[in-house]
């Protein structure tokens, strides 16, 4: 039992069932919570998830919602999180050359990385696999095959 650290392209998912994540990340959801894992999400998906709900592709309400049923701890970017995401970042320019790692991304992963007892990062976005150094498991979700 640990704490799994869902992405915001893994919540979108759930939330909206025309997003091709939509079936995988409700897999995932339901097999975190079977292992009795604590579901989190950094305070920048949390951001990010926000301006879906003003932007109208789904109802605040039922973020919210969905957040509270759950039980989705907001993790809080801090000073050990921000220095992390900074390293992320440079180590993935090093690496990749003009290919830059986004900062709301690595503020994610670098999130789940300090975060205690994280066990893994649940996200749609297939760049990560590609961040040199990451220190936590991802789970890559796939969209469904129409």
């Amino acid at each position: 039992m640990g704490l799994t650290l869902f992405d915001t392209s893994a919540v979108v998912g759930l939330l909206d069932r025309d997003d091709a994540l939509h079936d995988a990340a409700a897999r995932a959801f339901g097999e975190h919570g079977r292992r009795r894992d604590r579901f989190a999400a950094s305070a920048v998906s949390w951001a990010e998830l926000l301006v879906g709900a003003a932007r109208g592709y789904y109802r605040e309400r039922l973020l919210r919602g969905l957040f509270d049923e759950m039980a989705i701890e907001i993790v809080a970017v801090d000073t050990a999180v921000a220095e992390r995401a900074a390293h992320l970042r440079a180590a993935y320019l090093r690496r990749h050359g003009s290919a830059a790692l986004r900062l709301p991304d690595a503020l994610i992963l670098a999130t789940a990385e300090t975060a205690v007892d994280c066990t893994g990062v649940v996200t749609g976005d297939r760049g990560w696999d590609r961040v040199p150094g990451l220190r936590v498991p991802l789970l890559l979700l796939s969209p469904a095959a129409h």
